[in-house]
């Protein structure tokens, strides 16, 4: 499997970006949240033939952090 580095794309960017990765994420080698996957559900394995057995859409902290980004960027007013 290829390996893509972001960094060259992400520094051409003149807006702000907010990254997070899953501590489960089989596709991408990076830790932020432990026990999240690829698509920000909590799981178990990682496996993406876990996802669909997983209610959780995306994980609350997932959305709260989201949420603090986007208000210290564009508060209300």
């Amino acid at each position: 499997m290829a390996v893509h580095d972001p960094a060259p794309s992400l520094d051409a960017l003149a807006v702000p970006v907010l990254a997070f990765y899953g501590g489960q994420d089989l596709q991408v080698p990076v830790e932020t949240f432990p026990d999240l996957n690829h698509l920000m559900q909590p799981a178990t394995s990682g496996a993406p033939t876990e996802y669909a057995t997983i209610e959780t859409t995306l994980a609350p902290e997932v959305v709260d952090v989201i949420t603090r980004w986007l208000k210290q960027r564009y508060p209300a007013g």
